[in-house]
């Protein structure tokens, strides 16, 4: 490596201040660090300490481990202000590896150590190694470990005490079902010489226990943990799992018996599937302070009530009654969450109903009730009781396997109904209007003066029209409407969405999953100006189950207006202006007279969306996909084809290569791409590839191919067969998530996402 120090364009280094050569380096990722150290041996011995923020998180996967990434650069990049690693797909020895570099480059000022999908031989001695180079990393100042997508056989306990700093433990392993005797020997022997251990700076313990070895573990954890305030733990199943999958969680009286100070329980078994707890940590105290010399329980309690509550309906009711009439006064958190009934004759759970009648919860913020035995009346006698604090609802009846249960709300009870002034979010799933119209919807909605964001889920009728939407339109910022039984012109018609890009909305997230939802409606919606995440199903759904005998022209108007509707996100052309002829580099907006939209002669920016899913589209066209290249900021993309369509194969004008320029099996014979891909334009794709800077994700659900070949193979024959693929920096990674082949042809689901 020569020194070019005298070179004016490597030199700068010198001309500068420290802080201004860190600020420019603070815009360089940690791959372009690393490629600037190649320069010169001046900047590979300098640049280190100018991007020392560049590498307070460190994040490595198996990937950047075979193919050299751990090299002397890297090493000479690490040091004590590594804050946070992340390490990814790892076996056994890449572990080992990594765990002993980090010791030897003096990352002594690690605080957050997470493994995702990582693998540890489950035999004494490889517990005993893995728990001695933990140990090394995190004797100084490791507070956070988290251990997710892991293989079971791991010896929890010997973990803990190898971090004596550790305030904060998750755990989550594959799914695995029941006959782990082994692991249970294996608990016992390795913790045999644990048992006087204390862990009194564990506050955070999230542990999901769903097999007899982890139970076994986490109730002598518990034993340990004297100072103990968070806990999160999930029971073997989730609604709808069979009974004999089913486990129950520690329970809320164990927990307390061991640990005091616990103000914070999650025993549903919902939460490792759909909620991610960790995220909500701004709701801990914040204190540091473990021990309990200068503070007694008493006092530390009234500092610090109990305040988070997540019950599982069938796991220990009767303690479940008694702790939410205990803890009235100081919740602001409650979760009641039940299984489906599989026998329709037996009761359908435990009752709640007295008790919501009965207590009084002035603090309360978030309610939710799932699954369980209630009714609209006791919740709202509940919800009366905390009119001022609730800011989150959620309310589902009980879900039968041989049919749902639906609530009916009407006037009487939306006329007991405090106002709720603070009320950010309402989901309603199977809660019904006995009188499904305007002025029962808008009675409901002056209740809710803040609310920013509604979610009205299956079997539960909300019209939103322009009057009712006319409450909530300076606000609302996400809508979701997901139930397919209603059209969607009967839930929110076009003019509903006018008028809320009339007034300027911050409308950020829509999601429509309504019955035939029109493309005049999708025109109104792509105007919203704020708009990051459409997810809209069954587009036109009427031309996949009741095809005509002019089915292919209809399809081939379903393909204008998909196109139309993609310019409009463009803001190419007006709603009635038609956009098959307007230029990609166009534009300018032009004024609909029959629109409530403000006039504007000048240019405006595409759409800021961010996030795009769209259901039942035709056969992707070149313009289509070019089209979507252009929208600024997607990151994410599906995609899913109209299978009932006629499939008309799709020209392109890509030549004929053999199945050696891919990756798969070079038997194949070679064939042209357009006489394969049937559904999916080849050459758009590749457009829509180039021009997203920002895409992350695309996924093609219902993609179809004639022949030998299935979807992913011919697109990955095309892709590697690109010269700008060889940019290091545009690579993407394409796979399967579902396949149906047959002689004749295949339709696959394929994820393309960028590595």
């Amino acid at each position: 490596m020569k020194s070019h120090s005298q070179d004016p364009y490597v030199a700068f280094l010198n001309k500068f201040s420290f802080d201004i050569i860190t600020q420019i380096f603070s815009y360089l990722n940690q791959r372009d660090c690393l490629n600037c150290m190649k320069v010169c041996r001046t900047w590979y011995n300098d640049i280190p300490q100018y991007t020392a923020e560049n590498w307070r998180t460190l994040r490595i996967s198996s990937q950047e481990v075979i193919h050299g990434l751990i090299n002397q650069r890297l090493l000479r990049c690490l040091g004590n202000h590594v804050k946070n690693v992340i390490l990814i797909t790892m076996n056994q020895d890449k572990v080992y590896t990594i765990l002993q570099i980090l010791q030897k480059s003096g990352c002594h000022g690690i605080e957050s150590l997470e493994f995702f999908s990582c693998s540890v031989n489950p035999t004494i001695k490889d517990q005993i190694k893995f728990s001695y180079l933990l140990g090394k990393v995190a004797s100084f100042k490791l507070t956070h470990l988290k251990m997710i997508r892991m293989n079971w056989s791991f010896v929890l306990l010997s973990i803990l005490v190898a971090c004596p700093h550790l305030t904060h433990f998750t755990f989550s392993p594959n799914y695995r079902h029941d006959g782990d005797a082994e692991d249970i020997e294996l608990a016992e022997a390795t913790q045999f010489d644990l048992r006087e251990k204390v862990l009194e700076r564990l506050v955070y313990l999230n542990i999901e226990a769903k097999i007899p070895s982890l139970d076994y573990q986490v109730q002598d954890i518990i034993k340990k943990c004297p100072n103990l305030r968070y806990y999160i733990g999930t029971a073997a199943g989730q609604p709808g799992a069979l009974e004999s999958l089913r486990r129950k969680a520690i329970s809320l009286g164990y927990l307390m018996k061991w640990c005091p100070k616990l103000v914070y329980y999650v025993g549903d078994c919902t939460y490792y599937y759909n909620y991610h707890p960790q995220k909500n940590e701004f709701l801990l105290p914040s204190s540091t302070s473990t021990t309990t010399n200068d503070n007694s329980d008493d006092i530390y309690l009234q500092q610090y009530p109990f305040y988070h509550l997540a019950l599982c309906d069938h796991d220990n009711y009767d303690e479940n009654i008694g702790y939410l009439n205990k803890y009235q006064d100081t919740l602001t958190h409650i979760k009641l969450v039940g299984y489906p009934n599989h026998d329709e004759d037996s009761p359908s759970s435990y009752s709640y109903i007295s008790v919501l009648n009965r207590i009084q919860t002035p603090h309360l913020r978030i309610l939710h009730i799932e699954h369980v035995d209630f009714d609209l009346n006791s919740s709202i006698s509940l919800l009366n009781t905390c009119h001022a604090t609730i800011q989150e609802i959620y309310l589902g009846a009980i879900t039968k396997i041989t049919g749902n249960t639906i609530q009916y709300l009407d006037k009487s009870m939306i006329q007991r109904l405090k106002i709720l002034p603070r009320l950010c979010t309402l989901t309603l799933n199977h809660i019904q209007l006995t009188e499904p119209d305007e002025t029962t919807s808008m009675m409901l909605l002056e209740r809710l003066p803040s609310l920013e964001n509604l979610n009205i889920q299956e079997k539960s009728s909300l019209i939103l029209s322009v009057q009712a939407v006319s409450l909530i339109k300076d606000h609302i910022k996400e809508l979701k409407l997901k139930d397919p039984h209603y059209p969607a012109n009967q839930i929110i018609p076009p003019e509903t969405i006018d008028t809320l890009v009339s007034s300027g909305t911050l409308l950020e997230t829509l999601e429509f999953n309504l019955k035939n939802v029109p493309y005049q409606l999708l025109f109104s919606v792509a105007r919203l100006p704020a708009l990051k995440s459409l997810n809209v199903y069954w587009i036109e759904s009427s031309l996949l189950w009741n095809r005509s005998k002019n089915h292919k022209e209809e399809e081939r108007e379903h393909e204008k207006n998909l196109l139309q509707f993609i310019h409009l996100l463009l803001r190419r052309c007006s709603p009635h202006q038609d956009c098959s002829t307007t230029s990609s580099s166009s534009l300018t907006v032009v004024h609909n007279k029959h629109s409530n939209a403000i006039p504007s002669t000048i240019q405006q920016p595409p759409s800021n969306i961010e996030r795009l899913i769209l259901y039942c589209v035709p056969s992707l066209s070149f313009d289509m996909l070019d089209a979507l290249g252009d929208l600024p900021c997607l990151n994410q993309l599906v995609l899913a084809i109209n299978r009932g369509s006629s499939l008309c194969r799709i020209s392109t004008t890509c030549t004929t290569v053999t199945s050696t320029d891919a990756t798969f099996d070079n038997a194949v014979s070679p064939k042209e791409y357009q006489n394969e891909m049937m559904n999916i334009d080849l050459q758009g794709l590749m457009s829509l590839l180039r021009k997203s800077r920002r895409l992350k994700s695309l996924t093609f659900v219902g993609a179809q191919s004639s022949g030998a070949r299935t979807p992913s193979e011919i697109i990955k024959a095309f892709y590697y067969k690109q010269e700008w693929i060889h940019d290091p920096l545009r690579q993407y990674n394409i796979t399967f998530m579902w396949i149906n082949k047959n002689v004749l042809f295949s339709v696959e689901d394929i994820v393309i996402k960028k590595c």
